[in-house]
Order: C-alpha cells, then sequence, then structure tokens
C-alpha cells in the first residue's frame, strides 16, 4: 500500500492511526462501563432499553473502528499491518526507524498472524461485514460463533499501544500518554440516569402525597 514515504509522512499517519485507536479503545470501554454498573440503581437502569440500545451502538461503533487497525482491505487506509509492513520492506532507506530494531517489527507482524489475534481478527471481520456494515440475511449464526470477549478486545488495544508508544519514543522522539481519565465511563450516565430516575419518583410520590393531602382537605 505503502511507497517510499518520507517520515512527515509516516508520522501523519500515525497520527490519524491514533484518533482511530482513540475511538474505538473509548467505545469499548464505554460498553464495559455500562455492562458493569457499580450501585443498586445504576443496575435497575442499565436493564433499560435506552441503556440496552446504547450499549449496542458503542459497540457497532467500536467494531467499525478497530477493524480500520487490524482488516487488511483496499479500503482501509490507515492499517497497522501495511504501515508496519512498509517500514520493514523499506527498513534500510528509513534513517529515522534504526533505532527501532527490525526483529520488533517483525515480532509485531508475526504476532498479528499468530492463532490468538488472528481469531480475534477473523472475529471482528464477521461483525463488521455480517452485522454492523452490512444487512445480512441471517445473521444470527455468524454473530453467535464471532463473539469477542473485553478481555480480547483490551488485548488488541494494549497490542496497538505498545506498537504506537514505541514507535513514536524510537523513531519519533517523541512521548505520548495513552490514557485519557474519565473517558472510558460514558459520562457517568448510569449515574446521571438513576439519579435522573430517583428525582422523577420522588417528584412523582411528592405530588402524589400533596393531591391527596389537598383531596382530603377540601373533602373534610
Amino acid at each position: 500500500m505503502y511507497e517510499n514515504k518520507s517520515k512527515e509522512f509516516f508520522e501523519d499517519e500515525l497520527k490519524t492511526i491514533l484518533f482511530i485507536h482513540f475511538d474505538a479503545k473509548y467505545y469499548f470501554k464505554d460498553v464495559e462501563y455500562l455492562n458493569n454498573p457499580e450501585t443498586l440503581d445504576e443496575l435497575r437502569v442499565s436493564k433499560s432499553l435506552f441503556i440496552r440500545k446504547l450499549k449496542i451502538a458503542f459497540w457497532r461503533l467500536g467494531i467499525i473502528e478497530i477493524s480500520k487497525l487490524f482488516l487488511k482491505s483496499k479500503n482501509q487506509h490507515f492499517n497497522l499491518i501495511d504501515y508496519l509492513d512498509n517500514l520493514n520492506n523499506n527498513y534500510k532507506n528509513y534513517d529515522w526507524v534504526k533505532e527501532l530494531p527490525k526483529s520488533q517489527i517483525n515480532n509485531w507482524l508475526n504476532k498479528f498472524n499468530s492463532h490468538e489475534i488472528l481469531s480475534i481478527r477473523k472475529r471482528i471481520e464477521i461483525q463488521r461485514n455480517k452485522y454492523f456494515a452490512h444487512t445480512d440475511r441471517n445473521p444470527k449464526y455468524e454473530l453467535k460463533n464471532s463473539t469477542i470477549t473485553f478481555k480480547e478486545i483490551n488485548k488488541l488495544i494494549e497490542f496497538t499501544e505498545e506498537i504506537i508508544t514505541k514507535l513514536k519514543q524510537h523513531c519519533l522522539q517523541t512521548h505520548i500518554d495513552l490514557e485519557i481519565v474519565g473517558m472510558e465511563k460514558s459520562g457517568n450516565i448510569l449515574e446521571m440516569v438513576s439519579f435522573y430516575d430517583m428525582n422523577k419518583e420522588h417528584e412523582i410520590i411528592e405530588r402524589n402525597k400533596n393531591y391527596i393531602k389537598e383531596r382530603n382537605k377540601n373533602g373534610a
């Protein structure tokens, strides 16, 4: 996919890869948060239709974003495999890559095709193609057999962050902080909705009490 490009080109490409990574990471963290309520009130709210739809929407967006990084396709312009392949194939031509051992790039490429990572990538592709990006005639079987756990998603996130961190450090001589505090809790939406529901319930109870009080008063 890539030809012999400049250091600036790869730096710009890595910025876009980073943005895609952050989108995928925090969509999945949002779903993980919505699946793990911390209080009884949040547990009750988490079973609502609104939250269930929100989880599906965030998961869908996460799958679409992470597929851009891990699936090779003529339509995927920022996947990590093509990025690393070019660095590997043109290693001698890129002086700015030399501080990163070529063996490290090869190890990453081998890991992309390891049984574990390849299995997750294939299930991501099934979910994206059969359910989230296209309308399949009968996607139930494919989805049932393409379940992906948060542990597996986090493995891809950690793998991506290892690559980005080392490329930034050794090739681009910059440091990057890959944690954004608080973004993984989807704006504390469970807490906010449960608080809203409690206030709404309290308001209804007070309104009923006042109605009964006025009715009894007028009846007397």
